[in-house]
């Protein structure tokens, strides 16, 4: 992002954020480009032919053995899942939508084009939350100085260190 702040002339005294740089740039996120490449990527693995050792294992499973406990690192078919969802592309249709290469092209770049835009709008949104004084958390915990709102019970503690002592003042032994 620096290196596009500074073809674009944009200083970091400016405060412009970073959805403005691209927009200025004319060009789209990191994200977008990704999932642009695994799209195309993947919609040339559905063309190849079955013999193709890259397509065997793109639709293969494992026969025996399981993944370890607790958090796994996401495998290329979780991510091309999760990615087909954010663009709005059918799973069960994916196949079918692949096998003509030129409407298939079209339609992830109109799809991923999509997915940027609803990602553009959602970052503008919070921004302006956040510069005018809204609260992002529906529920949370309430301080009962100034009636601030934290996300965590950590957060809370934290803040509450910055208000003064005043007599009248009682400090919420559960915090």
């Amino acid at each position: 992002m620096r290196c596009l702040q500074q073809i674009a002339h944009v200083k970091w005294q400016d405060h412009i954020p970073n959805t403005e740089v691209l927009e200025i740039c004319k060009i789209s996120g990191i994200e977008a480009f990704l999932i642009s490449a695994q799209l195309c990527r993947t919609g040339h693995v559905i063309r190849m032919s079955e013999n193709r050792l890259l397509k065997q294992a793109f639709y293969s499973q494992l026969e025996h053995g399981t993944r370890s406990h607790g958090g796994q690192r996401k495998r290329y078919k979780d991510m091309l899942n999760h990615n087909l969802k954010a663009c709005s592309i059918d799973r069960k249709e994916l196949e079918t939508l692949a096998e003509d290469r030129s409407s298939w092209h079209a339609m992830c770049k109109a799809s991923v084009q999509h997915f940027e835009s609803v990602r553009v709008a959602e970052l503008k949104k919070k921004r302006s939350l956040r510069k005018a004084g809204g609260r992002l958390t529906v529920g949370g915990f309430t301080c009962v100085t100034c009636g601030r709102i934290c996300a965590s019970r950590i957060s809370l503690y934290s803040h509450r260190r910055t208000h003064p002592h005043h007599p009248g003042v009682t400090r919420d032994p559960s915090c």
